[in-house]
């Protein structure tokens, strides 16, 4: 399984939300589900940078997984990865 950010208040709601309106079993596991949630440590996003072999314009190609992106996004929308800024970044030959 991938590792993604999420909005761990946003997962709640939808736990809740989700949860059947069983009476006690239901309630249990929405409280044990959202006790799991909110004691999970903050993921550490994997780290890339944004590129376009031809210049510093659009599209551009994430440095972990090549998905393209028509502007600098802090973090890549397909693969989540934190972008950082890169000097000089030349090509090199990602394939997706």
């Amino acid at each position: 399984m991938s590792k993604k950010l999420i909005d761990a208040e946003e997962t709640i709601r939808n736990i809740i939300i989700a949860a059947p309106r069983e009476p006690d079993e239901a309630i249990r596991a929405t409280a044990s589900a959202i006790v799991v949630i909110e004691n999970m440590p903050p993921a550490q996003p994997e780290r890339g940078h944004w590129f376009n072999p031809l210049g510093d314009f659009a599209p551009y190609r994430c440095s972990r997984c090549g998905h393209y992106s028509d502007s600098k996004t802090p973090f890549c929308a397909h693969c989540g990865a934190a972008m950082r800024e890169e000097k000089n970044v030349h090509y090199d030959n990602h394939s997706s």
